[in-house]
């Protein structure tokens, strides 16, 4: 048999050696064995080194390129949201100026309603005079003692040559309108609602007007009574026209109590 000749491959351990080279001015060197397995160490850690930066320096881009897309998203969003902002200020000008309108509107509004208030409550208030036309007035009182008006005025004259004033005399507050024209009207002295048309035993006929705000008018003569109860009337309406007796007594109650109707009537002339 023959023996095989062919030369064995020997397996050769590879190594490194680093050379270090100082700058000092010596010029001294150092030199690192490294041994295969080292080697091979240093590379791998070089390339995971390698690996990691290259990765860092990804990532890094990446976020970069994610930031400026945020910042470019975060910056449409400011814009969209200053116009947005923008309008609302538009429109918050609008609605405050509508609401100044609004508020002028109520204001006058209420201004006005108060002036018609006024105006109603003062028209309820019996200040007219309760006659058109020409007249004589007396404020005098209403004898309890006399049944017509003639012996009322008879008893009215006898006291006054006595020396005696109206308030001497026992009775209601009373203004009497006399040698008023045959034709002439007896007119409401104010809005109101007629509360009475009833029989008057020393004038003839007797018509009530209640102000609705504790007025009440009386109105006393011997014509024709123009209205009926329940109905309303108005500063003026006609409730007698005057025929044969021109005599007109007149008397304002407030608040169920008899008070001198000079006080508050208004008369012309």
């Amino acid at each position: 048999m023959l023996e095989d000749k062919t030369p064995k491959k020997h397996r050769h351990s590879r190594g490194y050696t680093i050379l270090v080279v100082s700058d000092d001015s010596d010029g001294s060197t150092g030199t690192v064995r490294l041994g295969h397995v080292s080697s091979q160490l240093l590379a791998f850690g070089l390339f995971f080194a390698i690996v990691l930066l290259i990765c860092y320096i990804v990532y890094s881009v990446m976020t970069i390129d994610g930031l400026e897309r945020v910042t470019v998203i975060q910056s449409d969003r400011i814009s969209a949201l200053i116009k947005e902002n923008e309008s609302l200020e538009s429109k918050n000008a609008e609605l405050s100026a509508k609401v100044d309108q609004l508020n002028k509107s109520i204001s006058s509004k209420v201004v006005k309603e108060a002036n018609a208030e006024s105006e109603s409550a003062q028209k309820h208030l019996p200040t007219g005079a309760p006659v058109m036309g020409a007249s004589t007035m007396q404020n005098t009182r209403d004898p309890e003692e006399a049944d017509t008006i003639e012996e009322a005025l008879a008893l009215l004259a006898e006291r006054e040559q006595n020396g005696l004033s109206p308030d001497d005399v026992p009775g209601d507050p009373i203004l009497y309108f006399s040698d008023i024209a045959e034709g002439s009207s007896v007119v409401a002295a104010g809005d109101g609602i007629v509360s009475a048309v009833t029989d008057d035993k020393k004038y003839g006929r007797r018509i009530e007007i209640d102000h609705g705000n504790g007025y009440v008018s009386i109105y006393r003569n011997a014509g024709d009574a123009m209205v009926r109860e329940g109905d309303e009337v108005i500063q003026g309406s006609i409730l007698f026209v005057v025929a044969g007796n021109n005599t007109l007594g007149y008397q304002i109650k407030q608040d169920d109590v008899f008070i001198d109707p000079e006080e508050i009537t208004e008369i012309d002339g």
